[in-house]
């Protein structure tokens, strides 16, 4: 019924395995050695970004990483096709110009506009293929944060403002590579959360009195240019606030005066009624209290030392204006 002849299995095989369709239906699963990255000699030199989306808003996540520090950076864009220059350069603004950008060689890296950012502030943009192992940190790390604002829309919370909590959290937790905190191989100092921690006092001598010798010539030349004086208020003192004049004739200050209840440095607490405000020294100013002048009538008949000699009222004034004069 059937006929064979040696090597009709080898024979088969090496036919079927060099027919096109075959090979085309085949799935290639074979892997390239993994080659891995050197570090580079310092934070913030290389940078790898990616996107992250879509979200329920119709946003999408730019993911900026360190490859130094692993330290991410994240800003919320409308569309991958949106200006990507724009929150690559509030990124680039907060921590520095990098040295090299990687990126999937795809849109919208393709754009034009980011083709003339990168040489501007000399930046090398090596793009890469699309493979996950190409980026594997990003990658990576995107994977986390689309789990982080799942996890936050599932339980009914706003995923924008959980980002920032994500973010927060993951940024001061010590890498499993580097053993080290993301923030401190960046900034180099750890950031504060609200779980407690303890922290040895950072101890600079030269630091110190270099601020301090600036800030005393800094309030020196401020207070002589301004020709500014100590003022104090004391509890009880009647004051005059400043308000924002909203009109032409409207006075600097309110001809209402309000009363001082409590002091905490440059800082007045006031009352008028039952208005309470603080405000700012300088913006209260001590009301005068009008006082009456006492005047001794004399007639012709009284007798003056020789001595005395009356002062004679100026043109225009009269008595009863005298007792009316203000300190």
């Amino acid at each position: 019924e059937k006929f064979w002849f040696p090597g009709i299995d080898r024979q088969a095989e090496r036919l079927i395995s060099a027919w096109i369709p075959c090979q085309a239906s085949t799935v290639y699963n074979k892997h390239q050695l993994l080659q891995m990255s050197e570090l580079t000699e310092g934070p913030y030199q290389n940078v790898s970004v990616d996107f992250c989306g879509l979200f329920p808003s119709g946003d999408y996540l730019l993911g900026v990483l360190d490859e130094y520090s692993r330290f991410p950076f994240v800003e919320i864009t409308p569309s991958t096709s949106a200006h990507l220059v724009i929150p690559l350069d509030k990124i680039f603004s907060t921590a520095g110009i990098p040295k090299i950008m990687k990126s999937y060689n795809g849109p919208p890296i393709f754009s034009q506009e980011l083709a003339n950012f990168t040489p501007h502030f000399g930046i090398h943009h090596c793009k890469m293929a699309l493979l996950a192992s190409s980026q594997v940190e990003v990658e990576r790390f995107m994977r986390t944060l689309k789990k982080a604002a799942s996890t936050a829309t599932v339980e009914g919370k706003s995923w924008k403002q959980e980002l920032h909590k994500f973010l927060r959290n993951y940024r001061a937790t010590p890498h499993e590579t580097t053993g080290t905190s993301l923030a401190e191989l960046l900034f180099g100092r750890p950031i504060n959360i609200k779980l407690p921690a303890l922290q040895s006092p950072v101890i600079n001598d030269t630091l110190r009195c270099t601020d301090g010798s600036k800030k005393e010539k800094m309030k020196q030349y401020s207070d002589n240019k301004k020709k500014a004086s100590h003022s104090e208020l004391n509890v009880g003192d009647a004051v005059l606030n400043c308000e924002r004049k909203t009109g032409k004739l409207m006075t600097p200050f309110n001809p209402k005066s309000y009363t001082v209840i409590k002091t905490k440095g440059i800082m007045i607490i006031v009352q008028r009624g039952r208005h309470v405000a603080t405000r700012h020294i300088s913006l209260l100013k001590s009301r005068k209290q009008c006082t009456s002048i006492p005047i001794t009538n004399s007639t012709d008949d009284e007798t003056e030392d020789s001595n005395d000699v009356s002062r004679p009222l100026e043109p225009g004034m009269t008595r009863s204006f005298l007792n009316v004069l203000c300190k």
